[in-house]
């Protein structure tokens, strides 16, 4: 019986995955230069992990170039979030 439910949380969990959004270059240059912006504000980041949107508050705290991450934090907590993923920030 535990299986089942098991199965079925998968099976949930599968159909709420969606696709990436793809941007051309004009709208990736435009969410890097709003980023760089941001850092040291609070923003409301949008982007997609492991399939799933993630609408988050956090502080900009940095922009590592070499890896093409952005680096957020939450209160005592620190993110770091591929860039390539982020699709909007409030």
């Amino acid at each position: 019986m535990l299986e089942q439910y098991e199965c079925i949380a998968q099976m949930i969990d599968d159909q709420a995955k969606c696709n990436p959004l793809s941007f051309d270059n004009e709208t990736l240059v435009m969410l890097e230069e709003r980023l760089r912006r941001s850092i040291g504000e609070t923003v409301i980041l949008r982007y997609w992990n492991d399939g799933f949107e993630v609408q988050l508050e956090c502080r900009v705290e940095y922009i590592d170039d070499r890896t093409q991450t952005v680096i957020v934090s939450k209160q005592a907590e620190v993110l770091n979030i591929e860039f390539k993923n982020i699709y909007e920030i409030l």
